[in-house]
């Protein structure tokens, strides 16, 4: 069995993405349906649900009253009969991390848009994008599955293998650029969404190069295969921007317009260009760590409510010091550009007091409201476990 989400982008103007929900006959008599509260990646609650509009479930044509029991948990009595679920999501935030609607892009996280079925989690879930009426120049990047008769790019039927799959691939739609190359025989794909004045050749050749940097490190015991059949890198370019959330054979990225190199001056390697790089390799490097090895707290993750780990030093902060010394090995960035780029690193710890106040132990623990939700005395009071981290594995080695 499986469930069937239709995703409608006719209301763009609006913001509101019109979603429909076809749940087989089954045998429970009533179902529990919920919508997570935080994404993987991102510790904080956010309360996804609060941007659902007109939730209401039907029986063909009759109307099922729908049970509140909490800000995202609901029931329906359905006596086991096939029914339809109805909803509206408002969606207006660029950021990678939730959801975003007009009438010139679309973008998703499975957290913000599909409301699970508890009784049908473990099942194949199918989602349905219906071309847009108002546009013939969207296309569409997902590291969801497709049907067979869903070419790349194409609005049509994408499926994954249980409900952790599908919030784990989140989808960029619209009028991109897009970009493949292979590395370890595998398809990767850059999407760029949004104005740009890239040297698009030089953008592959490097994020190829750290591409095939991170799978030599982590996969010398499995012939060099990554453990994925393709790759996307979705990014979203405004005119200013940072973010980017990893995903199992994916990332959602956020960058500007000026983060990429310009064709009309090769030798030149800009800050920006370099931290969009930095950022590339660090969520790429998090396909491995923290997307799969992860600390025991994450299996599964519990997303209705806080799911607290004393680890995440080592999955971010890890990754940190990875990140930038990836550039140098694969000959992207000199040594003496990343002794500066860590230098600004080491800076950034050294000017707050909470350094000396929270160890990397806390930092982690807390990181839902004292990282996340930072106050105005965060600088004397709190350190990052990304960045303390890396300070002090650059202060061993420089004492070794």
């Amino acid at each position: 069995m499986s469930v069937t989400y239709r995703v409608n982008f006719e209301n763009a103007h609006k913001h509101l993405y019109n979603v429909t929900l076809e749940i087989p006959a089954h045998q429970q008599r009533t179902l529990h349906l919920s919508l997570p509260a935080w994404i993987p990646g991102s510790y904080m609650i956010r309360d996804f649900a609060k941007s659902i509009i007109n939730l209401k479930a039907n029986i063909v044509d009759t109307p099922l009253d729908i049970t509140l029991i909490d800000k995202q948990h609901w029931s329906i009595n359905t006596n086991g009969n096939a029914c339809t679920v109805s909803y509206q999501v408002y969606a207006f935030d660029s950021s990678v991390r939730t959801a975003y609607l007009d009438q010139n892009r679309a973008f998703f996280n499975g957290t913000s848009l599909f409301i699970a079925v508890d009784e049908f989690t473990h099942e194949l879930q199918q989602v349905e994008l219906i071309a847009p009426t108002f546009t013939k120049q969207w296309k569409v990047a997902t590291g969801l599955q497709r049907n067979t008769a869903t070419p790349v790019y194409s609005f049509g039927t994408y499926y994954s293998d249980n409900y952790a799959e599908l919030i784990d691939c989140p989808v960029e739609i619209g009028n991109f650029t897009a970009l493949t190359f292979t590395v370890a025989d595998t398809p990767h794909y850059i999407i760029l969404n949004g104005k740009h004045y890239a040297d698009t050749e030089r953008v592959i050749k490097d994020v190829a190069k750290l591409c095939q940097h991170h799978i030599d490190l982590f996969e010398k015991e499995t012939d060099g295969k990554p453990p994925f059949n393709e790759y996307w890198f979705l990014t979203n370019i405004l005119p200013s921007g940072f973010g980017g959330l990893e995903h199992k054979n994916s990332t959602a990225l956020l960058c500007s317009t000026f983060d990429f190199p310009n064709k009309n001056k090769p030798d030149e390697l800009a800050d920006g260009y370099k931290t969009f790089l930095s950022l590339v390799s660090h969520e790429y490097f998090h396909t491995w760590n923290v997307c799969r090895i992860k600390p025991e707290e994450f299996v599964p993750y519990t997303l209705d409510n806080e799911s607290y780990t004393k680890q995440l030093w080592a999955y971010e902060g890890i990754t940190s010091y990875y990140d930038d010394f990836s550039l140098f090995r694969t000959g992207i960035i000199s040594f003496e550009d990343y002794l500066t780029l860590k230098s600004k690193t080491i800076s950034r710890v050294n000017r707050g007091n909470g350094q000396l106040k929270q160890n990397l132990i806390e930092s982690s623990f807390y990181t839902w409201t004292k990282f996340y939700q930072q106050g105005a005395d965060a600088a004397n009071n709190i350190v990052s476990y990304y960045t303390k981290q890396v300070a002090q594995w650059l202060a061993a080695d420089k004492n070794s």
